[in-house]
C-alpha cells in the first residue's frame, strides 16, 4: 500500500510544467538578433547622431595636417559620408566606405565624381568631422573641399583626400565620420543666399564651407585648374 503514493507523486513530477518552447527559443534567437543589429546598423546610427550633434566650425586644422608623422600605436575607425543635395546629377563616392588609421600618421581615401547629364555642372563642396572632439584634432593636407568644383559633360574625376589626427586626440575616441556634402552652384544665386541656403541644412551642425568662390570668376569657377586634389 505505501508504494502507490510514491507512484503517484512521481507521475506529478513527470508531468510538472517547465519552460515553455516559445521562452526557449527567444532566448535563444534574441541574442543573435541584437549581435546582428550591432553589426549592420550601427554605422547607419552611428552617423545619424553625428549628422545630429558633433560638429565643429573649423574642421581643419593646418596645424595638424602639417605636423611631423609619429607612431601612436593607436587606432581609429573613419567612416566616410558622400551626400549628394539640390537634386544634383551627380555621382558621389568613396573609394573606402571605411579606414582604420593610426593617430598621428597620415591617412589617403579618394572621392570619385561622375557627371550623369549632358551640361555643366557646378558645386559646392561642405565637409564636416564628428564626434565635436574628433574634428578639434583633425587636419586635411589634401581635399576637393578647398575650393568649389566644376564637371563637364558626362565627366568623371577622381579626388584624393589626405588627413590625420593630433597625437591628442582624445582617448576615448575610437571611431570618426569624416562628412561630405555637394551643394549645386547656380550662376544666377548669390553667394550670400547660397551660403544661407547651406547654413539652413548644416549650418546648425557646424558644417564647414570651404571655399568662398570668386564673383568675378562666376559661381563655382576657378582660376586654375585641379589634377590630384587642392591644398589650402
Amino acid at each position: 500500500m505505501s508504494a502507490a503514493p510514491a507512484s503517484a507523486s512521481t507521475a506529478g513530477a513527470a508531468h510538472e510544467p517547465g519552460l515553455p518552447l516559445g521562452w526557449i527559443v527567444a532566448l535563444v534567437l534574441v541574442p543573435i538578433g541584437v549581435m546582428l543589429f550591432s553589426l549592420f546598423a550601427f554605422r547607419t546610427i552611428y552617423q545619424l547622431w553625428c549628422r545630429q550633434t558633433g560638429t565643429q566650425l573649423s574642421a581643419n586644422s593646418q596645424a595638424i595636417a602639417f605636423a611631423p608623422s609619429v607612431h601612436t600605436g593607436r587606432f581609429v575607425k573613419v567612416y566616410f559620408e558622400a551626400s549628394v543635395l539640390d537634386q544634383l546629377p551627380v555621382s558621389f563616392t568613396a573609394k573606402d566606405p571605411q579606414q582604420t588609421v593610426e593617430v598621428g600618421q597620415d591617412g589617403t581615401n579618394y572621392y570619385r565624381f561622375h557627371n550623369l547629364t549632358d551640361r555643366v555642372v557646378r558645386m559646392r563642396p561642405v565637409h564636416y568631422v564628428c564626434p565635436i572632439n574628433a574634428s578639434r584634432q583633425f587636419g586635411m593636407k589634401v581635399c576637393f573641399c578647398f575650393k568649389d568644383q566644376v564637371l563637364g559633360p558626362g565627366e568623371t574625376r577622381e579626388y584624393p583626400v589626405v588627413y590625420c589626427f593630433s597625437p591628442d586626440l582624445d582617448q576615448r575616441i575610437h571611431t570618426a565620420s569624416i562628412c561630405y556634402s555637394l551643394f549645386s552652384l547656380e550662376l544666377t544665386e548669390s553667394d550670400q543666399e547660397l551660403n544661407r541656403r547651406i547654413a539652413a541644412t548644416v549650418g546648425a551642425r557646424g558644417g564647414v564651407v570651404s571655399p568662398r568662390h570668386d564673383p568675378a570668376l562666376g559661381a563655382g569657377v576657378e582660376a586654375t585648374s585641379h589634377i590630384e586634389g587642392d591644398v589650402p
